[in-house]
């Protein structure tokens, strides 16, 4: 493909062949957020999250295009209607000024079976026998063989998730069968993936204390790792990217962890 005939509108829609918006979540802002689909591109981001390193990034390699996971905004005015995030009013109004489109994929990557689900298998090196979880639209199970610490040493070193957080008493607690549910695993999510599988542990991110509570009630046993796990998105991307236009400059930025085990 030569760039100079490759628009935001081409790009994405070699994107929408293998992960089709229309997969994703009816509450999600999915698709172009900023910008023209007619803009010419030559040069992408792809990343987790727009930050000020990313937008600072992105001027300096003259992105055309930034493609993120989650949506920089969730409401077309999010950057004005909540105060708590100024940072985002700055980042919006230089990418407004700098000409830059934004697109995120979020939901329809994750509910796609080769999108964070191989994705996430890939970077843990534990593609075989892995099968989707019965009730459930996204995540994985996943054979493990082995014991709860070795599971968060993994996590730690393959997914930069250096906090974790479970109710199992032991780290030497023998797991044969794991539901790897990337990102915020609702509690019903949960609940279906501990009832309808046969199970020894949950994997997920961002649970409530509520949460917890209700976890614990029922005997299931779960392990909490950083969100930052999602961040398997920004290589899988930028690697698709690259074979399907390979006239274009292709970057990625991946997420430094946020959140420390000090």
């Amino acid at each position: 493909m030569l760039n100079k005939k490759v628009t935001v509108k081409k790009v994405t829609n070699v994107l929408e062949e293998l992960f089709p918006l229309k997969l994703a979540e009816e509450w999600d802002k999915v698709g172009i957020q900023i910008g023209s689909p007619k803009k010419i591109v030559e040069n992408i981001v792809v990343t987790m999250e727009i930050t000020t390193k990313v937008i600072d990034f992105a001027v300096k390699n003259k992105a055309d295009l930034i493609v993120t996971f989650h949506p920089f905004l969730f409401n077309d005015s999010d950057f004005e209607v909540k105060p708590v995030q100024p940072w985002k009013k700055k980042i919006h109004s230089r990418l407004i000024k700098t000409g830059i489109a934004t697109y995120s994929m979020h939901t329809a990557f994750d509910k796609e079976p080769k999108g964070m689900r191989l994705a996430a298998l890939r970077k843990l090196g534990l593609e075989k026998g892995a099968k989707m979880i019965k009730g459930l639209e996204y995540g994985t199970l996943i054979n493990w063989e082995g014991t709860l610490g070795q599971l968060m040493q993994l996590f730690k070193e393959k997914m930069k998730s250096s906090v974790t957080l479970t109710n199992v008493e032991k780290k030497r607690t023998k797991i044969n069968k794991v539901a790897f549910i990337p990102g915020s695993g609702s509690i019903e999510g949960i609940q279906t993936a501990w009832k309808e599988n046969d199970i020894d542990l949950v994997v997920t991110s961002d649970i409530k204390w509520s949460e917890w509570v209700t976890i614990n009630e029922e005997g299931i046993s779960i392990m909490e790792v950083s969100h930052i796990v999602e961040d398997v998105f920004t290589e899988h991307i930028y690697n698709f990217l690259t074979k399907a236009f390979k006239d274009i400059n292709i970057h990625m930025i991946e997420f430094e962890p946020i959140i420390k085990h000090i």
